[in-house]
């Protein structure tokens, strides 16, 4: 939403809100209640890298692209950055699903097999690895819900947070290297009954 033209930005309305307001037969007038929310407006300087971060701090799906003079050149969405950042995976080998951003922080599909991240990462093994094939799959079992982005488990000195959702399913994560992995706590693990059970 725009204040006379494109480049004064008041906010944006969420399509959920205006299917709330629809079935509820409220007005759809934007005077009359309907909840405009703060848009994430990002410099056109920013690299791939530091617009991921941006997204991740705001918890948006899209930005607004400003340049120097204030002015609104485009916009840009969570799922270009990561499009452009992982590339086409389409017919590419299973270990090119994980993409080092720096020698401490990969992204990786979520549907990249365990074995791949494995070795990728140099873990020697996954807890309960025989629930789930996928590190998409590691992140359902460990969190015990439907993932949402910013959920995150530390694991072998690494943490995996979601960063990408699609219709449910872990679309992207980031897994980032922590600093001490002597002081990164065992994992609960879940029993049988899917109660959490200590690790160590």
């Amino acid at each position: 939403m725009c204040n006379e033209d494109i480049d004064h930005i008041i906010g944006y309305v969420d399509s959920k809100d205006l299917l709330n307001r629809v079935l509820a037969n409220q007005s759809m007038a934007l005077n009359s209640g309907v909840q405009i929310r703060n848009t994430l407006i990002v410099p056109d300087t920013l690299t791939l890298s530091e617009a991921l971060e941006s997204f991740k701090t705001a918890g948006e799906d899209f930005a607004v692209i400003m340049n120097e003079y204030a002015l609104v050149v485009g916009i840009i969405t969570l799922n270009d950055v990561m499009t452009t950042l992982m590339g086409d995976l389409v017919g590419q080998g299973l270990e090119e699903q994980i993409v080092a951003r720096d020698e401490n922080s990969w992204l990786v599909d979520g549907g990249t097999p365990i074995d791949d991240v494995m070795r990728v990462l140099d873990i020697d093994e996954f807890p309960q690895s025989g629930n789930y094939e996928t590190i998409g799959g590691f992140m359902m079992f460990m969190l015990r819900k439907i993932p949402k982005r910013t959920d995150s488990v530390k694991f072998s000195g690494y943490k995996f947070e979601v960063v990408d959702i699609d219709n449910y399913r872990i679309d992207q994560l980031l897994v980032t290297r922590l600093d001490n992995k002597s002081n990164v706590p065992a994992p609960k693990l879940p029993d049988a009954q899917g109660k959490e059970d200590s690790a160590a």
